[in-house]
């Protein structure tokens, strides 16, 4: 089935509900709004499966077959056939030059929680739809992405089919070019988002991001948990001291100690400098790895049974902290269940120059995309340096 923000819906039994649409149309002629009005078209479908799209966007002529076929697929592997969705694109007058694609994930709550990057082709079964009670008009204009949160809080997941099947029109007054013709959108939006939370048992506070349209749910940190943070070393005693030193004088969380793991150290000055810092830093541990070589995995297994705290992080010993709030935000994203966190850094050369601030893929959003109206650098940063913290449940 084809939803239409018209109000207009249509299947494959098109020709038997032509009459019965049209009557609906009549008598509708009042618009009470896009959650409202699909809510009214919903109640003419016939279909197991409900696919919601915009009266003047395109749908790829081997869109609905395709959709189809993943349906049967996923019931033939015995996997949840609730929910798919797929790839989309942007265009102002014709589909064979698109703005941007977006390509999206495979399913990525976090990722919905800040952005509904689903959004176009979805396809869902039209009895949960009837379950949920169609979408919820104090939502308008988010009403599809605090649809999807409700839904996905019944399926589990979705599956995603990888190919563009979408063609989604830009024009002025339309939120597919930016949110700004429609202001509404971001506290329906953030309001979808905190009605999931308190639904799910989670406590945060939903806020605006970066970027129009991206959202960020600031976790609550429940309690005063310890933080054991491992630094394996060898060695670059003026590293580690620039590393330690910035984490007692610039760290605004204080419940954390730190387990410095000695690597074959060849350099006596490393030894001495061991025995002073722990006269200088309350809570710091030197411990010696017995065995020879590097193996990272060791070192950090070897370092994690001196910890006492409630989370490990590992922490490379040539990083900087800058930001007091740091160890706080990564906090926050362990905070709910399953949570983690890894962080990636900004590396500077030795005159403040940037070297490396991670893998680019886009600056701001087209609705939820990867894609960008900014101009990009001209030299994007891109490196394969692993990231040097990492933060989880001990």
């Amino acid at each position: 089935m084809l939803r239409m923000r018209s109000t207009v819906m249509c299947s494959a039994s098109w020709r038997n509900i032509r009459q019965r649409i049209n009557e609906s149309y009549t008598k509708r002629l009042k618009n009470k709004g896009i959650a409202a009005n699909t809510n009214a078209a919903a109640q003419l479908a016939t279909g197991e499966y409900l696919a919601l799209a915009d009266h003047d966007d395109i749908l790829a002529p081997h869109a609905l077959y395709t959709m189809g076929k993943a349906v049967l697929q996923l019931r033939q592997q015995g996997e949840p056939d609730g929910f798919v969705y797929s790839d989309e694109a942007l265009f102002s007058k014709s589909i064979r030059r698109p703005i941007a694609a977006h390509f999206k994930p495979d399913y990525a709550p976090d990722y919905l929680l800040c952005c509904n990057y689903i959004c176009h082709l979805a396809v869902f079964k039209k009895a949960m739809w009837d379950e949920l009670g169609g979408e919820r008009p104090e939502c308008d204009g988010s009403q599809d992405h605090d649809l999807f949160l409700r839904l996905l809080e019944r399926t589990g997941g979705a599956a995603h089919v990888p190919q563009v099947l979408y063609y989604w029109r830009v024009h002025a007054g339309s939120t597919s070019g930016g949110t700004e013709a429609k202001p509404y959108v971001a506290a329906a939006a953030k309001k979808a988002l905190a009605d999931h939370l308190a639904r799910t048992g989670r406590t945060g506070t939903v806020e605006d991001g970066l970027f129009p349209s991206t959202y960020r749910v600031k976790w609550d940190i429940v309690g005063d948990p310890k933080v054991s943070i491992l630094i394996p070393n060898k060695d670059h005693i003026d590293d580690l001291e620039k590393c330690l030193h910035s984490l007692w004088a610039k760290t605004s969380w204080d419940n954390f100690e730190v387990i410095v793991i000695e690597n074959n150290s060849t350099d006596p000055e490393t030894f001495a400098y061991y025995q002073k810092a722990q006269q200088c830093y309350d809570g710091l541990q030197v411990v010696t790895y017995p065995k020879k070589g590097f193996n990272f995995s060791g070192i950090n297994n070897f370092g994690r049974k001196y910890a006492t705290g409630d989370y490990l992080l590992l922490l490379n010993n040539d990083v900087e902290v800058r930001n007091a709030d740091w160890l706080p935000e990564l906090l926050r994203q362990c905070a709910h269940l399953g949570g983690a966190a890894i962080c990636g850094a900004e590396l500077f050369y030795p005159d403040e120059t940037l070297q490396h601030a991670g893998v680019i893929t886009g600056f701001g959003r087209l609705r939820g995309a990867t894609a960008t109206s900014t101009k990009r650098p001209a030299a994007a940063a891109i490196c394969s340096v692993p990231p040097p913290c990492r933060i989880f449940r001990r």
